[in-house]
């Protein structure tokens, strides 16, 4: 159970340009979404009772038009404010970071301190405590299924730069367009976190507009998922459309006597 308040810093706030650059509605349902993240399960996830909030269910709950609240779930995206799951759930980077340090400090307290300070008679070894590292934790939790965050692979410095020697005209990147550079992990990752669009063709498309964010691997996600949103409301449109014209009664010719 998280508890009944929540860290929350001014300066930060203030100071971040990408959140400064939304409009107030914007700004303002993001304070909303993180006040229902903070008591989700998993924590930092805009869940309730483990189901992700459709727009529809997140503009019933903040009291706004769901067109506004659209408008303005697509304006957070675009300025990388959140992160999306591979299923569609958006979450806080931040909080999931601040959550999974506080289960460190947690544990670490159960044991008798920090063990990088408190290194005892038989200090831990370097694997045990890379393992509970915030970050390493992050990622088995993402390997284990239960909370998949789109951060990038770490590459082994040492083999990339020896095949990079080995090979200089190798490219060491499975998807390079501008500052959008992906290895093949993380663009199979983002390919099926977003099935209904062409990833290829859209980060193609979203090269200049990366190039002018702050952390385009946060950003460009989010922009993804709106798109990715939009192409699968407008497939639902055209087959609603479809099975309308099917189902719709045939005009009778002309002159026909019932």
């Amino acid at each position: 159970m998280s508890a009944p308040w929540i860290k929350f810093y001014p300066s930060d706030w203030l100071s971040k340009p990408a959140l400064r650059l939304c409009p107030m509605a914007a700004r303002g349902l993001w304070m909303e979404m993180l006040c229902i993240m903070h008591n989700a399960e998993p924590y930092g996830h805009l869940v309730v009772m483990g189901r992700p909030l459709t727009d529809s269910d997140l503009a019933r709950m903040v009291g706004m038009s769901l067109k506004e609240c659209r408008k303005s779930l697509a304006t957070l995206a675009l300025h990388g404010i959140y992160s999306v799951t591979a299923d569609g759930t958006i979450y806080s980077r931040r909080m999931v970071r601040d959550n999974a340090k506080a289960l460190k400090d947690k544990e670490n307290g159960k044991r008798g301190g920090n063990p990088d300070l408190n290194q005892g008679v038989n200090p831990p070894d370097k694997g045990e405590d890379k393992a509970q590292n915030p970050e390493a934790r992050i990622q088995i939790e993402e390997e284990g299924g239960t909370t998949v965050q789109l951060l990038p692979e770490k590459p082994e410095p040492d083999t990339r730069a020896a095949a990079s020697r080995s090979s200089p005209g190798a490219n060491r990147y499975f998807f390079e367009s501008g500052v959008i550079r992906l290895n093949e992990p993380d663009f199979r990752k983002w390919d099926a976190a977003f099935p209904s669009i062409n990833l290829r063709a859209e980060l193609t498309g979203l090269t200049g507009w990366a190039g002018d964010q702050t952390s385009w691997f946060f950003a460009v996600p989010g922009a993804l998922a709106k798109r990715d949103r939009e192409a699968r409301l407008a497939v639902e449109r055209f087959r609603a459309d479809a099975e309308a014209k099917a189902n719709a009664p045939k005009p009778r010719p002309c002159g026909y006597v019932p």
